[in-house]
């Protein structure tokens, strides 16, 4: 039956209950006219008779049922009859069989009409008759065929077919979300009232649309209101399971239960390259390195409701299912498995019901061979169960759950997922029955564990052996791992006559209980004619330790139902410690796995004056360092060139022929989009300059949505050396625009655009020029508030009189100077440079960094200088508590501040360059008060260099795992990127 018929069914049934509670007795009183004519009279006696009333209602009285004659009458009415049983409703005619409280030391034989067709599909009509306190009680060897119900009585009463209420009631439900990393999420205990289950948790982008159609990970559960449809599904990021019971009443003698699996699915893309070190540590074996891996599990048993499994005719389990299939690998090393629980009797599903492929039409990663894996069952399985040997008014419990697991250890351009169901969320799983009631069934009990298989003939050969598939296994220390190809199973050879058993045990050996794996003792069970090779679901346990591998024993023991137990009774199994040690820190403090020795370089290519970005799956992109193209590079997390950007890690564009043109800043949208700012025109040698903007799709080629074929090249006049994106995806690019008056060259310049690129009008008309008391400005940063005010900082380009001052100013979303801020919104410090770098706290106070002149006469002013600090309050007045802090990291050398950022502890990290020849990476890090951190480097302060050529840091970012990348100019010969990682 379907759901919808289902439904009908439910309406059906409740609308003949509101009928019947409102009529008070029991068939409809049409069939009782005012006057009723008086029935036909038949004497009867003690050699017995028949008689026959309307409608082909008869009783018939067999000899020695009476012992003095009586008048038999029947008549069709209710008059007289007390109300019907609560929750009942008319099936056919009420008749009355008189005289009223007539007795018969024989039962008689009654017959009454009955139509199946008025009651509802999948109900059992039932004979109710009244007794002799006027009671209804339930006739309970009454016989329906299609035209008339026969039962055999011993008093006279009033009779009638009646409908029992039929209301579907809500399953006992449990569920629960493991998030990989996270404290479980469990649903109430029990879900018994709430109808519709349905719960789904998002756990943000992982960066990649996959097979689903987004970008999202999530757990998911369902459960219709009747319990009949339910599902579950994870995607990258855990663990989902639903279990439902139901309990049924028998209430036909032909009742009938059906369950269908509608829906199996488990895929995977992978568009990454192989694995790193950091990835799989143990090797590249799949056996112990598969950072993405899925699996599904399909449970499914009926029970008494004392816990023992339901028989059916032949005194085999009548519905005790189960199977699970899985998917693991990386790139393009993928392996399918598939296996039955140990303590289940049935095989839910076999290889030929999944169509297993690993190189799918239309990828959506186009041609990548076997990257994309999937195993999809073929059509719905069903499995009919077997209800004969339950009587009717017998109750019992379906249990069922479903378990979806996928994770993903990749990340990038990788997604994995598990679905009992279709990712349209159409199928999952289903009941489907006829003659049974569902009824509640609060707290149902613990079920039972099925008992050996009996055998009364001692070993048969013909029952077969049973002994582990291997004398020893090897599995990872991660959850699940026995449910794979190479977990511990229990195979049976040699025959198949008869359901035969073992016991398993997993104990002893070198690793400890409950710490490495859970105790296990369980029966294996196998069904007559079964061979499916049997998986032992032991539970290994994980754990941060570095430790070496540890070991179980174990043993196959009390072979039943006649089987022997083979050679390999025995096993051992190690557990694989996943664990490395955390990798020691490198004198220099730099991060052993990243790039060599925590530095990585591209080779010539890039340079000086270049900007910084990290992306949310942990690459780097870094731009910059020509004058005649714009250029830019990804790394990836571990420090490689990414050649999936472009090919080899590398685009360079031309932003406009036979033009100047630099790319001076980049940002990442949320989408992971690259914006990429600079200038493009040769100012004083041919026109000015423009700001130049480039949009990149995450592969390195161009947005052809941005601007012109990704592009924007005109507009604003000036030099961008800023960009940042707001929330809302407009964009903010800043820099400077030339003048010439007197020694004013340049002011502010700050613009904003549209997601596509075209000028936004509702600021300031698209762009803002600010001037600093008629001085040379440039602003060299952005940092955004939350309420969207913007804040852009800086100091002019060069040494120069009068050069020496930072500008710092604050803008309203809409481009206006905030008069809350500094001096009508601006704020001029006078004497410092800490314009290369600002860092906005969260208490809306200003970190700037720079540059200060510890030269000491006669030296030429600039000879020597120190990193440099300042702080401003939210209101743009200078923080004196903080004052102006300076560093020297190479005592008497230039060391100057190129960027700042922020720790998550409020620590401030600080970045640029030392020494006055062959410059290094200079790196210095401050507590919240400005107090160098001695715990960082060498008592606050850290040097790198890369080639023993000049090398300067210009770009800092904190990671959120707290380690801090440095980006800027790395010479080798000639210029290039060079990029370093430090440990917190």
């Amino acid at each position: 039956m379907t759901v919808q018929s289902r439904l009908v069914c439910v309406v059906t049934a409740t609308v003949l209950l509101a009928l019947s509670a409102c009529g008070g007795g029991g068939s409809a009183d049409e069939n009782v006219s005012a006057t009723p004519p008086p029935p036909p009279q038949t004497g009867i006696g003690p050699a017995g008779g028949t008689v026959t009333g309307p409608n082909g209602a008869q009783v018939v009285i067999p000899p020695g049922a009476l012992s003095t004659t009586i008048d038999i009458r029947i008549e069709q009415t209710s008059v007289g009859s007390p109300a019907l049983p609560s929750g009942f409703s008319a099936a056919g005619q009420m008749f009355a069989f008189t005289p009223h409280g007539t007795t018969f030391a024989l039962p008689v034989t009654v017959t009454l009409p009955f139509d199946p067709g008025s009651v509802s599909s999948g109900v059992a009509a039932v004979l109710y008759k009244t007794n002799a306190q006027d009671q209804w009680e339930q006739v309970a060897n009454a016989t329906f065929d299609q035209v008339s119900v026969i039962a055999q009585i011993t008093s006279f009463s009033h009779a009638q077919p009646l409908q029992p209420g039929v209301e579907r009631k809500d399953p006992y439900r449990t569920w629960s979300f493991v998030p990989l990393d996270e404290p479980a999420t469990s649903g109430p205990q029990p879900l018994d009232f709430g109808g519709e289950l349905h719960e789904i948790r998002e756990f943000g982008s992982n960066g990649f649309v996959d097979f689903d159609g987004d970008d999202t990970r999530t757990l998911e559960v369902f459960s219709s209101a009747d319990g009949v449809t339910f599902w579950a599904s994870a995607e990258d990021v855990g663990r989902a399971q639903l279990r439902q019971t139901q309990k049924f009443i028998k209430r036909a003698e032909n009742a009938t239960l059906q369950f269908v699996v509608t829906q199996a699915l488990l895929e995977a893309i992978d568009g990454n390259q192989l694995p790193s070190d950091e990835e799989c540590p143990r090797g590249l074996d799949l056996q112990v390195c598969a950072p993405m891996s899925a699996f599904i599990r399909f449970r499914v048993e009926a029970r008494t409701m004392l816990g023992e499994l339901l028989l059916d005719r032949n005194g085999a389990p009548a519905l005790d299912t189960s199977g699970f299939l899985g998917l693991r690998g990386r790139a393009d090393a993928w392996e399918f498995f598939r296996g039955t629980d140990a303590r289940h009797t049935n095989v839910a599903w076999g290889p030929e019901d999944f169509e297993l492929t690993k190189a799918l039409p239309g990828s959506l990663l186009g041609d990548i061979g076997e990257r994309h894996p999937r195993a999809k069952l073929i059509e719905p399985l069903v499995f009919d169960v077997d209800l004969s040997r339950l009587d009717t008014d017998d109750d019992f419990r379906v249990i069922a759950s479903v378990f979806a697991y996928a994770v993903n250890h990749r990340g990038r351009e990788s997604a994995i997922g598990a679905f009992v169901r279709d990712p349209a969320r159409t199928g999952g799983a289903a009941m489907n029955f006829t003659g049974l009631e569902p009824v509640d069934d609060a707290s149902p009990p613990d079920s039972i564990e099925r008992p050996a298989a009996p055998c009364s003939t001692g070993p048969d050969p013909a029952a077969g052996v049973l002994q582990f598939s291997s004398e020893t296994y090897a599995l990872l220390e991660a959850p699940f791992a026995a449910l794979s190809n190479d977990g511990i199973f229990v195979t049976r050879t040699g025959g198949s006559t008869g359901a035969v058993s073992a016991t398993v045990t997993a104990s002893g050996g070198t690793a400890t209980p409950e710490v490495h794996y859970t105790p296990l003792n369980t029966l294996v069970h196998f069904g007559d004619g079964d061979t499916e090779t049997r998986v032992i679901e032991l539970d290994i346990l994980t754990n941060d330790d570095n430790e070496p591998d540890t070991t179980v024993n174990l043993t196959l023991s009390e072979p039943g139902g006649c089987a022997t137990l083979g050679a390999q009774s025995s096993a051992q199994l190690t557990i694989l410690d996943d664990d490395r040690p955390p990798p020691e820190p490198l004198p220099s403090g730099l991060d052993p796995n990243f790039g060599a020795e925590g530095k990585a370089s591209s080779e010539a290519f890039g340079g000086d004056r270049s900007a910084m970005a990290l992306q949310a799956d942990g690459k780097i992109v870094i731009v910059g360092g020509t004058f005649t193209d714009f250029v830019l590079a990804r790394f990836n997390a571990n420090g490689t060139l990414d050649t999936s950007f472009d090919g080899d890690g590398k685009v360079t564009t031309d932003m406009v022929a036979n033009e100047q043109e630099e790319a001076l800043s980049v940002a990442i949208q949320a989408d992971g989009k690259i914006v990429v700012a600079g200038y493009t025109g040769t100012p004083g040698l041919g026109g000015p300059a423009s700001f130049a903007i480039a949009r990149y799709n995450s592969d390195g080629s161009l947005d052809a949505s941005f601007g012109s074929g990704g592009k924007v090249v005109s507009g604003v006049l000036g030099n961008a050396h800023a960009v940042a994106i707001q929330p809302d995806g407009r964009i903010v690019v800043a820099g400077d625009v030339s003048i010439s008056s007197g020694a004013d060259f340049s002011n502010f310049a700050v613009a904003r655009y549209n997601a596509n690129g075209t000028l936004d009008a509702t600021f300031a008309g698209g762009q803002f020029t600010t001037d600093f008391g008629g001085g040379t400005n440039t602003a060299r940063n952005i940092v955004l508030h939350a309420n969207g005010a913007i804040v852009v900082s800086g100091e002019p380009l060069g040494t120069f009189p009068g050069s020496d001052h930072t500008d710092v100013v604050r803008y309203d979303s809409n481009g206006n100077p905030d008069p809350s801020f500094g001096t009508g919104g601006k704020v001029t410090l006078n004497g410092a440079r800490v314009g290369e770098g600002v860092a906005l706290q969260n208490d809306g106070k200003l970190v700037l960094a720079g540059a200060i002149d510890t030269s000491v006469p006669p030296a030429l002013p600039g000879t020597v200088t120190e990193f440099a600090l300042m702080r401003l309050n939210s209101n743009g007045s200078v923080d004196e508590a903080f004052g102006t802090v300076s560093t020297s990291i190479t005592e008497g050398e230039r060391d100057s501040a190129k960027a700042v950022a922020l720790q998550s502890d409020g620590k401030i990290v600080v970045a640029g360059q030392t020494s006055n020849i062959n410059e290094n990476f200079g790196i210095a890090r401050y507590n919240a008060d400005g107090t160098l951190d001695t715990t960082f480097g060498n008592e606050g302060t850290l040097t790198i260099d890369f080639f023993g050529s000049t090398d300067i840091a210009e770009s800092v970012i904190v990671q959120p795992d707290g380690r801090i990348v440095l980006g800027g100019l790395a010479r080798d010969n000639v210029d290039g990127y060079g990029v370093a990682r430090v440990l917190p």
